[in-house]
């Protein structure tokens, strides 16, 4: 009996002084396992730290995340994964006010007339913070004009959108900077000049080439093609007497591009190398289409050396037509070496 007092005494000593030693090795140490406390016990180190039980519950996808790809939003209660997505806010009305909750989404426009967009200025009202990214695009024919409050867009006070264009504003407390710009191409072919950023600078003079292109001016540029560039010369040369070459003698000439023989042939005459002749000679000009031959107007070519150019609408040739100018039937004899030129304009 003595024996067994004797154990459980010196048991409880030992349980004692390794309780002991356990206290003072965490007493002024940070536990890792301990939630960098140095209390022993992770229960109540975390109790102490206030951080409960440390178990996570539940994960709430925020804007432009989500749960399950195709949807938006969600939550994650167990296990899961956020993927990144674009929550698309289309709009088919002529006026919309963007909202601070379209920050990190796509707003698209449709419309066949004009739409009125008002962009409500940057950081009022603890909206459109530093950093609210939202994405426009214009489906519709109808012009998008984005207006902010107060705010700028890149300096400016309005941004535009054709058809098909879009860009991405971004908030920086203050305005608005645009990136992504894909600027609008319009049924002409050109590229809308509002889209094009202000100069800083004078542009003049351009690339020239027999003055075809201009550019010049302060802010937004304009690029203009003259219709110098534009001209094409269908020239028709009568080499010698008229009276040799016989009766309503013909100059063709293959049509390869499209093109247009202004009203009234402005820009066209002829001219001989010799004297004035005795009475006037009238030349037509027409064109074969299709097998079908049609008049388009004559030219007149005087005794006082002048052209006298017929009234007629401007005309329009396709390629693969034959124009030629067609002589009088019985040419002036002393009419010779004739040179006559119709101008037109490629389409």
């Amino acid at each position: 009996m003595v024996h067994i007092l004797k154990f459980l005494y010196a048991a409880a000593v030992l349980f004692a002084l390794t309780d002991d030693a356990n206290a003072q090795a965490c007493k002024g140490n940070l536990q890792k396992e301990n939630n960098l406390s140095d209390v022993c016990d992770p229960s109540t180190a975390r109790t102490n730290l206030g951080v409960g039980t440390g178990t996570l519950t539940s994960v709430t996808a925020g804007e432009g995340l989500t749960t399950t790809p195709g949807s938006f939003g969600g939550s994650i209660t167990t296990t899961g994964t956020l993927s990144p997505v674009t929550q698309i806010n289309a709009q088919t009305g002529t006026t919309y006010t963007v909202l601070n909750s379209d920050c990190g989404k796509l707003v698209t426009f449709s419309n066949g007339s004009a739409i009125a967009v008002t962009l409500p200025q940057a950081g009022a009202g603890s909206e459109f913070l530093n950093g609210c990214t939202i994405n426009f695009t214009n489906l519709g024919v109808g012009r998008v004009t984005i207006t902010p409050t107060t705010s700028t867009i890149d300096g400016l006070s309005t941004r535009t959108m054709e058809r098909y264009q879009g860009f991405r504003l971004t908030s920086n407390g203050s305005n608005y900077i645009s990136s992504g710009i894909s600027p609008s191409v319009a049924s002409d072919g050109l590229i809308d000049p509002d889209q094009l950023p202000v100069a800083t600078t004078t542009i003049t003079g351009g690339v020239r080439s027999g003055n075809c292109l201009e550019m010049g001016g302060t802010g937004n540029k304009t690029l203009s093609i003259s219709q110098a560039c534009r001209t094409v010369e269908n020239r028709f040369g009568f080499p010698g007497a008229m009276s040799d070459s016989g009766a309503s003698p013909k100059i063709p000439q293959y049509i390869a591009t499209a093109m247009t023989i202004p009203a009234n042939f402005d820009g066209s005459g002829c001219q001989s190398l010799t004297t004035a002749t005795t009475a006037n000679n009238v030349f037509t000009l027409k064109y074969r289409r299709s097998g079908v031959v049609n008049t388009i107007g004559t030219l007149t070519y005087t005794s006082s050396n002048t052209t006298t150019l017929s009234t007629q609408s401007a005309f329009n040739l396709l390629a693969g037509d034959v124009l030629y100018l067609e002589g009088p039937v019985t040419p002036d004899a002393t009419l010779a070496d004739l040179a006559c030129t119709v101008t037109a304009l490629r389409s």
